[in-house]
C-alpha cells in the first residue's frame, strides 16, 4: 500500500507540472550584431596625363624671372602648340624651382617665372584668358635635390592643359621644360 501512496503523489506531481508549463529565462544578453557593410567600390583611375615633351630646357637669368634669349625659340614652340589646338580652352603655366634659399624665395621666383612665360605667350598671340599662372616653388620636385643635376631638373615650367573644349570632364595634358639657372 506504501507503494501505491507514493506511486499517485509521484503521479500527482507529474500530472501538475505538465499543467502549469515551463518557464525559461535567459541569464546571458544574446548581442546581434549587423552584417558589416559591402566594400566600397574603388573609384576608377584618373585618366593618364599627356605630355609633350619639350626637349631644351628654358632657361632664366639666376634668381631672377628673365627669360633668356636661348630659350625664346622653345617658346615660340609652345606657343605654336597651343594655337594648333583651339579646343585647349584653359591652361596653367607652373613655375618651379630647386630647394636652394628659402621656401619663400622660391615660391616667388617661381611664380615671376611662370607669370613672365606666360607674358611671353601672350605677345606670341595666346589669348590671355587661355593662360593662368601659378608658382609652386621648391614644392614639387620630380628630381632629388642632393646634387646638382637633380636640382637643374626641379628647376622648370609645366604647361597643364586644365579644360578642353571638346570634353565634358577636364582632362589634363602637361607639357614640361627645364628651366636653367636656379
Amino acid at each position: 500500500m506504501r507503494t501505491a501512496i507514493f506511486t499517485a503523489i509521484v503521479c500527482s506531481l507529474a500530472a501538475g507540472a505538465c499543467t502549469r508549463g515551463v518557464v525559461l529565462y535567459e541569464t546571458t544578453p544574446v548581442i546581434v550584431t549587423a552584417a558589416p557593410p559591402a566594400p566600397v567600390p574603388a573609384p576608377p583611375p584618373a585618366p593618364p596625363k599627356e605630355q609633350i615633351v619639350v626637349r631644351d630646357a628654358i632657361h632664366f637669368d639666376t634668381n631672377l624671372d628673365t627669360i633668356k634669349n636661348e630659350s625664346l625659340a622653345v617658346l615660340d614652340d609652345v606657343a605654336t602648340q597651343i594655337q594648333s589646338h583651339p579646343e585647349l580652352v584653359k591652361i596653367r603655366v607652373e613655375g618651379h624651382t630647386d630647394n636652394v634659399g628659402k621656401s619663400s624665395d622660391n615660391l616667388s621666383l617661381s611664380r615671376r617665372r611662370a607669370t613672365s612665360v606666360r607674358t611671353y605667350l601672350i605677345t606670341r598671340g595666346i589669348d590671355a584668358n587661355r593662360l593662368l599662372a601659378e608658382g609652386y616653388g621648391d614644392s614639387n620636385p620630380i628630381a632629388s635635390n642632393t646634387d646638382e643635376p637633380g636640382r637643374a631638373k626641379n628647376r622648370r615650367v609645366a604647361f597643364t592643359i586644365l579644360d578642353r573644349a571638346d570634353t565634358e570632364s577636364q582632362q589634363s595634358q602637361q607639357v614640361s621644360s627645364n628651366e636653367g639657372g636656379r
